[in-house]
């Protein structure tokens, strides 16, 4: 068992929130291994601006991705943020609470993806 220090956590995806699947001009590209072949994936600079300034704050930084633990590592090594993140895990296939996420999350605290590569307000 493991456990986590009481400070902010906060959980941040890696597919299309860190990392975009789909390439646009003018966003910066990194190179990360996929099937024994490096593919180029474009940077959500805002929201890897968030995870660097959360951190800064103290806050507990957990990384998952639905493609799993190894590939969320992979992403976070490319991005060079090693020294930022804290936890790397799967994402949760089933969250059991009594209350809903949007009743402990509210608006303003969960960041859903941005349409263009800004920096979400952090408080």
């Amino acid at each position: 068992m493991k456990k986590i220090n009481d400070r902010p956590l906060v959980a941040i995806d890696v597919d299309d929130t860190l990392i975009y699947w789909q390439h646009k001009p003018g966003r910066r590209s990194v190179s990360i291994p996929v099937d024994n072949h490096d593919e180029m994936f474009d940077v959500h600079e805002g929201h890897v601006e968030a995870l660097k300034k959360h951190a800064a704050r103290g806050h507990t930084i957990l990384v998952w991705s639905a493609g799993g633990s190894d590939w969320a590592e992979a992403v976070i090594k490319a991005l060079q943020l090693e020294e930022y993140v804290d936890i790397i895990m799967p994402k949760a296939n089933w969250i059991y609470d009594d209350i809903s996420p949007n009743e402990f999350l509210p608006n303003n605290l969960y960041i859903h993806e941005e349409a263009d590569d800004s920096t979400p307000e952090i408080s």
